[in-house]
């Protein structure tokens, strides 16, 4: 069977303090990626300006425009426009490990009977207290390395770092929803199983994630939140999105706690009073 050709497409609003690191550990995976594709999404930043300037010297890296406004738009402009037979979509402060689209192709490449239509790696937030306890959580989940070399099928898709088949992509195109209200990487998830597929994980591969997400207010956080049962709601699936609806005070207040400590924390320690400041004027919402 031929090898696999191997795309990476990135969404990216306003996204100039973090592009630059996610680029270059693509880059450094050589010719194991043959296309880049940022995706451009009315960036009113550095960010189109740092992509060009990587994309003059790296022939893999593509810059393309996204007018309309939203993820799944630059997603899809993106998606559309690889012309590689796998495709990776991740988040544009995504920092991938090393051998991340070795291990991704390979995976694709081994996978005759084509159990899986989409994978996701596992991902760790950078730069949180307890990080150290998130690696040991994943290597808890597998402590003897019996899912180190192949998928295990799971329900959902993970958006930082993910890919798929080209042709599992265009079977689901007119599926996944154009809506901004949503979690987009659960509406995929949702689509390749309605669609006669199915999603794994691959626990051998670890990519490193922004947690700017854990630093939201929280009356902003729980707009975010409410995205997930209304993303299965679209879908019919009335029992889990009632459960999670119930469950959204319980998330927000888990959120509200952990933002309170993260804010608690500093170089000089911990201090009670920094738990309630403010941190400043929040990241609009692709």
């Amino acid at each position: 069977m031929a090898e696999n050709t191997f795309a990476v497409v990135i969404p990216a609003y306003n996204e100039d303090d973090v592009i630059e690191e996610c680029l270059e550990r693509l880059l450094a995976e050589g010719p194991e990626i043959d296309e880049i594709i940022v995706v451009d999404n009315n960036s009113s930043d550095r960010t189109v300006d740092l992509v060009e300037k990587l994309a003059e010297s790296n022939t893999a890296v593509k810059l393309i425009h996204e007018a309309r406004q939203g993820l799944v738009y630059a997603r899809n402009t993106g998606l559309d426009a690889a012309e590689s037979s796998v495709i990776a979509r991740i988040d544009a402060d995504t920092v991938v490990a090393p051998g991340w689209a070795r291990r991704l192709r390979t995976f694709f490449d081994t996978d005759d009977g084509r159990a899986f239509d989409v994978v996701s790696t596992l991902g760790e937030f950078r730069g949180l207290p307890g990080r150290n306890f998130q690696a040991a959580l994943n290597k808890w989940n597998d402590p003897l390395g019996r899912n180190a070399n192949r998928a295990q099928r799971v329900s959902y898709c993970f958006g930082p770092s993910m890919a798929f088949r080209a042709e599992t992509w265009h079977r689901i195109r007119s599926r996944v929803a154009m809506r901004r209200d949503i979690f987009e990487d659960v509406d995929i998830a949702l689509c390749v199983e309605e669609s006669g597929g199915a999603c794994g994980l691959i626990r051998d591969v670890v990519v490193e994630v922004s947690p700017r997400r854990f630093y939201t207010g929280v009356a902003s956080y729980a707009t975010y939140a409410a995205y997930l049962p209304r993303t299965f709601w679209l879908h019919g699936r009335r029992v889990t999105a009632a459960w999670l609806t119930a469950a959204l005070p319980l998330t927000v207040g888990f959120h509200a706690v952990r933002l309170a400590i993260l804010r608690g924390i500093g170089d000089g320690g911990f201090s009670v009073r920094d738990m309630f400041r403010s941190t400043g004027t929040e990241r609009e919402r692709p």
